[in-house]
């Protein structure tokens, strides 16, 4: 199991899984841009009862991580709560000196940890600075400039590069076989090396950047009604493309946070640039953090327009107050 380019990512995920492995790992990249099968693939190599070419994919401890099932193998997902790690810390540091059960190692996945407060970082870090000898904590994260840096400083960074247009073709074929190569051509030129976004345009999921875009040039503009209209166009959507068109607008947000905008997306390179002029950062921080929230939500099923006022609501009280 490899990822599609990303040499050096791959690299690093190799040296993890043959050689010695650190305690902890930071992986990040644009939304779409592999993460989570990186840190699945690093997760799955840990705890591989194969004795070469691991993860081998095949026996039972890399059908269980692929199946979300390995008792060693703990994601830790906000699921809807607003503070990730805050109300979780004492269960994280409680858990973590449970020695695992079937594997030699016990592996934590992170995958928000880039919608952590400040404090619950501070409590990771105790973590991180003294883990149990067989623990190892995977970190995802849209922008390592969203971490405290002293968290930042005790992960080995594993970063997704984007690809290549013949390597996103290349997987875009599999994934899509009764598509024509036209088709397939279109979306691996326009995705900007991120694979997750083409497989997003061919699902039928082209929709969901306008909408994030349209809400974030609201933001800028902070016009209450302006804002209420763009998040009206969340309703109706169905619930991965909610979560994707509100995924958007938090990689929106980040961006402007950190002042380095996706350049591969010109629309969101726009709405950053606008949001970064318009806010300061402890502002933007702010309504990242009520975009992780309705994020988060949009896992709940939520009758009628309950979610779009909301988020009108919610994020013009950030922009404004």
């Amino acid at each position: 199991m490899t990822l599609a380019g990303n040499s050096e990512a791959n690299s690093a995920i190799e040296a993890a899984i043959n050689g010695r492995a650190l305690h902890s790992y930071l992986i990040t990249g644009p939304r779409g841009s592999g993460k989570h099968l990186a840190a699945e693939i690093l997760a799955a190599g840990l705890v591989c009862r194969s004795q070469s070419g691991r993860p081998c994919g095949v026996c039972p401890a890399c059908i269980k991580v692929s199946h979300g099932t390995h008792p060693d193998v703990v994601a830790l997902a906000k699921e809807g709560k607003e503070n990730f790690l805050v109300s979780q810390s004492r269960f994280l540091k409680n858990d973590a000196y449970v020695r695992p059960n079937e594997a030699e190692r016990k592996v934590y996945i992170l995958p928000d940890a880039g919608s952590m407060e400040a404090s619950a970082q501070n409590a990771l870090l105790k973590l991180l600075e003294e883990p149990p000898e067989y623990a190892v904590f995977i970190l995802l994260c849209e922008k390592d400039g969203l971490l405290l840096e002293t968290v930042v400083s005790r992960c080995l960074h594993i970063r997704m590069l984007p690809v290549t247009v013949a390597q996103a073709k290349e997987v875009l074929r599999q994934r899509f076989p009764e598509l024509s190569e036209g088709e397939i051509s279109s979306a691996a030129e326009s995705c900007g090396g991120i694979i997750g976004r083409a497989i997003s345009a061919l699902s039928g999921e082209d929709s969901e950047e306008q909408i994030a875009s349209g809400i974030a040039a609201a933001l800028a503009g902070s016009g209450e009604l302006e804002l209420y209209i763009a998040c009206s166009k969340l309703e109706g959507l169905s619930r991965s493309s909610l979560r994707t068109a509100l995924g958007i607008l938090c990689d929106i947000i980040a961006d402007a946070i950190v002042r380095s905008p996706d350049p591969s997306r010109p629309a969101s390179t726009q709405q950053s640039s606008a949001l970064a002029a318009k806010f300061s950062q402890s502002r933007l921080t702010s309504i990242y953090n009520i975009a992780r929230v309705l994020y988060d939500r949009s896992e709940l099923s939520l009758p009628g327009g309950s979610l779009p006022a909301a988020a009108a609501a919610r994020l013009y009280s950030a922009a404004t107050t």
